[in-house]
């Protein structure tokens, strides 16, 4: 006798996208010291779900590998699609501003990613007391342990097989060769 069983979740291409920030001299800008990334976004069928320190929780509305801070984007096409349900649930939650892991009334963009991806994705502790803008500003966290979009990016690629997908040369390179036939034409 055979028996099959029907998962209610079907396997899709999940990508997660990774934001770098320099200063006028070149220094990169990170959430947290010696890192790389300052945001991080996760694609579902409604789009690229992102938080935003003035709109919250939203569908982002433009081509993310067109921003210039856009650095790269890791792929895995074993995990589970992000069902809109899902997205829906957190859709239109403000920014936190105290970087809270425990709280699920608001959300910054690496709680959120993790959040969706894989709600077992545990925080780790931050290895700063403060989130320093690139404005400058100073916000103290009100949460020892969070995920920084580094620890996020490194959870994904050595604990949930993450693969590394497209890069910002890569998309520049395209944008380039686009640009250059619609000239032609």
């Amino acid at each position: 006798m055979t028996i099959f069983i029907q998962s209610s979740k079907s396997f899709a291409t999940v990508e997660v996208a990774f934001f770098q920030v320099k200063d006028e001299h070149g220094k990169i800008y990170s959430s947290e010291p010696g890192g790389q990334f300052y945001h991080s976004a996760v694609k579902t069928d409604m789009g690229w779900v992102e938080v935003h320190v003035y709109y919250g929780v939203h569908v982002a509305t433009d081509n993310i590998y067109q921003r210039k801070e856009f650095t790269l984007s890791l792929i895995n096409n074993e995990l589970p699609g992000i069902t809109e349900s899902q997205v829906k649930e957190w859709l239109g939650k403000p920014f936190d501003y105290t970087f809270n892991w425990s709280t699920q009334n608001s959300s910054y963009c690496s709680k959120l990613v993790a959040n969706l991806l894989d709600p077992n994705i545990l925080p780790l502790p931050f290895q700063s007391s403060e989130y320093v803008y690139p404005s400058g500003k100073r916000i103290k966290y009100s949460d020892t342990v969070g995920l920084s979009p580094d620890d996020l990016y490194k959870i994904l690629l050595e604990e949930k097989n993450f693969k590394h997908f497209k890069t910002q040369s890569e998309e520049l390179s395209k944008n380039a060769k686009s640009k250059i036939k619609k000239k032609k034409k």
